[in-house]
């Protein structure tokens, strides 16, 4: 239908990312040319931390597999996000939670990261109003959730016994603000000015 097209015409690909990954696809891991200091610090811890494996941007900054993630944003959810029916759409009635390697409480869709910096507040409840908010939760205060999406967890061993906890990345300021300097340049900013996606029940005075 008419709607369906036009969202598919939406496309943010005009990013100072973009810009730089068409050039330097092969070199991803090195410094982008065109990049400030800040920026490209920003895209090494982004890389080096793992925030790729669930926003990778090889695949719209979403992860390409199960698109679902426990982030550890509470010990116990009053919206229990990702719910059987919703599974099982997704996944089929004849597979199992377990076949995954976790539960649906706390599950919530992950998102793209493209033109975050425009997205505020964040979260799927609008928890965190700002992105410094949000590298806070990562950087110190991921709860220790049963279903705490792996890539957030790390293992070590006390008296012969493994133990799962939450990861603490302990990002310095510095830190945090390289990575927000980073998610900034995801702003496609030839798209959000774009006259076709603009309001057209604005009225001038």
């Amino acid at each position: 239908n008419s709607l369906q097209l036009f969202l598919k015409s939406i496309r943010s690909n005009n990013s100072k990312f973009d810009l730089n990954i068409k050039p330097n696809q092969s070199n991803f891991l090195n410094d982008f040319p065109n990049y400030t200091y800040e920026e490209n610090y920003g895209k090494q811890l982004f890389m080096k931390d793992g925030c790729m494996n669930c926003h990778s941007p090889f695949s719209n900054f979403q992860r390409s597999w199960n698109n679902w993630a426990n982030i550890g944003l509470d010990l116990n959810y009053t919206d229990k996000g990702l719910n059987t029916q919703s599974f099982e759409k997704r996944f089929g009635t004849g597979i199992g939670m377990s076949e995954f390697g976790f539960g649906l409480e706390g599950n919530f869709k992950i998102p793209s990261l493209r033109n975050i910096a425009l997205t505020a507040p964040y979260m799927h409840d609008g928890r965190f109003a700002t992105l410094n908010d949000v590298m806070d939760h990562y950087s110190d205060n991921i709860k220790n959730h049963k279903n705490l999406s792996w890539e957030l967890t790390e293992t070590s061993s006390q008296d012969g016994v493994l133990l799962t906890k939450p990861k603490r990345f302990n990002y310095s300021n510095q830190e945090k603000q390289a990575i927000i300097a980073f998610l900034k340049t995801l702003t496609d900013y030839t798209m959000i000015s774009d006259p076709k996606f603009s309001n057209p029940f604005q009225v001038e005075n």
